[in-house]
């Protein structure tokens, strides 16, 4: 009987080899193909995921899991409204670096159901203290709450931009507008300052 670090492993080759699949060609992402880059089984594969998205958005929480431990400090800005914007800007440029697995997984996150609805949570709550952290409000549940909206608006919009129907320019706009719209006030759009080295 594998150890539970033997287990932990075993399960982040197998998103390593999903999400390297993911990003390099379209439709690979199969579990057969996954359980052979990975050097496992396809049974192997569904002890630890239900199903094909419940793997694709475990592979968008571990891509979320890396940038949160990298740290996501994109302006020294002291609005953090601004920082936000910044933080917005920053992973949707990462995340359309690999535009195929960023397809798969988005449309993953948002048509998750079952199983694979835990994985999405994870992302959500992953995405939310981002942009919480980002906002550095006292009122922590405020933030939080804002955070949480703010998840919602970035993860329905990343589709329509990895389409080609919107641009990153759009979303800011729309973050800006819902961020106005409940008080925060309105800020100037983020400039070339947000990008970061």
């Amino acid at each position: 009987m594998a150890t539970p670090l033997r287990r932990q492993q075993r399960r982040a080759r197998i998103i390593t080899a999903a999400t390297r699949l993911a990003a390099h060609e379209v439709g690979a992402v199969q579990i057969r193909q996954v359980a052979d880059r990975a050097g496992v089984s396809p049974s192997t594969v569904y002890r630890y995921f239900s199903s094909k998205d419940d793997l694709l958005v475990a592979c968008l929480h571990q891509w979320l899991a890396e940038i949160s431990h990298r740290g996501h400090d994109v302006s020294q800005s002291t609005d953090p409204i601004e920082r936000v914007l910044c933080l917005t800007e920053r992973l949707t440029n990462e995340l359309l670096t690999r535009p195929l697995l960023a397809d798969a997984a988005a449309r993953a996150y948002l048509h998750a159901h079952g199983e694979a609805a835990e994985n999405a949570a994870l992302c959500r709550n992953a995405l939310s203290q981002m942009f919480t952290d980002a906002l550095d409000h006292a009122d922590n549940q405020y933030s939080h709450d804002i955070g949480d909206l703010i998840a919602d608006v970035w993860s329905t919009n990343i589709p329509a931009i990895i389409q080609r129907r919107s641009s990153i320019g759009g979303l800011l706009k729309r973050l800006e507008s819902a961020m106005t719209a409940i008080g925060l006030g309105p800020v100037p759009l983020p400039s070339a300052r947000c990008h970061t080295a």
